[in-house]
């Protein structure tokens, strides 16, 4: 009992003081807007990615929907996209492409899934690419996955975006077009 009335006293004055009350206040709400502002970094710097992939690759369709006399290979292709997405992060490893004329008879589209590298896999995705630039007037489908690690792994958006931590998130740009009749 004699030690609980002093312990009781110091509590009491304790609570009445408001010195450090702005402290506790911050130390409460500062985590939150700090999470709320570092995903919405997150999903500004994702989204800018995947603008810059949608224009890289609207310009490098363009050199073969126009029909040049020799089409861009496969590793060009990548390169002219990656030379315009310049904000991806090594681009030409973790940029993966399809392109195949879609058949006017049955007009079968890609495949749901879209083809992103693995990098947990020893297998080389580009051992066998889906690249076909097609014939004059064929009806194209392009599309490009790119895999990228968040700025901020482990906080905020980043956690949900980086699941298991080695493969990052998919960003995927699509297009379609016809080959001018020019070849």
């Amino acid at each position: 009992m004699q030690l609980i009335a002093p312990l009781r006293r110091v509590l009491r004055c304790f609570g009445r003081a408001e010195k450090g009350s702005a402290t506790v206040e911050f130390a409460l709400l500062f985590p939150p807007f700090f999470l709320v502002f570092a995903s919405a970094f997150e999903a500004g710097v994702m989204m800018t990615r995947n603008v810059m992939l949608e224009r890289g690759l609207d310009l490098a369709v363009r050199e073969i929907r126009i029909g040049t006399p020799v089409p861009p290979s496969f590793q060009e292709f990548r390169e002219q996209i990656c030379d315009v997405a310049m904000i991806i992060p090594n681009c030409l490893e973790n940029l993966q492409v399809e392109l195949q004329v879609v058949d006017s008879s049955t007009w079968q589209p890609l495949d749901l899934t879209p083809r992103c590298i693995n990098r947990d896999s020893p297998i080389d995705p580009f051992d066998n690419p889906n690249y076909n630039v097609g014939q004059n007037n064929d009806f194209m489908l392009v599309r490009l996955c790119a895999n990228i690690d968040p700025i901020l792994p482990g906080f905020g958006l980043g956690i949900i975006l980086d699941g298991d931590g080695s493969n990052g998130y998919a960003i995927v740009a699509t297009s379609a077009f016809v080959n001018e009749p020019s070849r």
